[in-house]
């Protein structure tokens, strides 16, 4: 017959309510396309628009935040904690970068990227001979 150390239940209660665990570190993040535009949407919640950093340099859009905690708080159990982060993604050749626009709501980046106006193929007339 198996029997559990007593003060096993203790170790753990005590590992989680001490151990900083970062779980998620990197928020989760939708794509989607339409005719005129792609859409980033990254979800974060408990942030302001304020704590976002979203900068594009050499066809990458990156996406950060440092947020530092104002008083020192002691968790019971912690298990989500978005104080820094940084997501970083490749941007097609057809995203008008001076259009970028983003908006946050309800714990949710929305990253308007449109897209560029293509140059329409001219008919060219090719006589042969």
């Amino acid at each position: 017959m198996y029997t559990l150390n007593a003060n096993f239940p203790q170790f753990v209660n005590e590992v989680l309510a001490t151990e900083k665990r970062v779980l998620n570190a990197r928020p989760a993040v939708n794509i989607r396309e339409n005719d005129t535009a792609f859409f980033l949407e990254l979800a974060a919640p408990g942030l302001l628009k304020e704590d976002f950093d979203i900068q594009s340099e050499n066809g990458v859009l990156s996406i950060s935040v440092d947020k530092k905690q104002e008083e020192e708080v002691k968790y019971f159990k912690q298990e989500f904690e978005f104080n820094t982060f940084k997501r970083s993604f490749k941007l097609p050749n057809n995203v008008d970068l001076v259009k970028i626009q983003a908006s946050y709501k309800d714990g949710i980046l929305v990253v308007n990227l449109p897209k560029r106006e293509e140059l329409k193929a001219k008919k060219v007339e090719v006589l042969v001979g």
